[in-house]
């Protein structure tokens, strides 16, 4: 009868991952990676579609569209990020 709590690999499943040090950092790393995806799937798929179905004026029209509501996008984080940072508690420097 083969140990139980060895975690052999005879029967081919992969041994249990070691769990992850920081679930904060997975956290925002994961939420970048999903940002960056969306992003990407909009421009790549979004242009190509809109290339595809009109012309180049079109896609580079899109371009300025995405552009713009980039703009109020970014200040919006940029001031969360900076209330963020502004309400800090200070390290004790003893």
């Amino acid at each position: 009868m083969p140990d139980q709590g060895r975690g052999d690999d005879q029967d081919g499943e992969r041994p249990a991952q070691a769990p992850i040090p920081d679930l904060a950092q997975y956290r925002r790393q994961t939420e970048r990676r999903l940002i960056l995806g969306g992003i990407a799937i909009v421009v790549i798929v979004g242009g190509a579609l809109i290339l595809l179905l009109y012309d180049g004026g079109a896609l580079a029209g899109a371009w300025v569209c995405l552009g713009a509501m980039a703009l109020p996008i970014a200040a919006i984080m940029g001031a969360l990020l900076l209330f963020q940072w502004l309400g800090r508690e200070p390290r004790n420097r003893r």
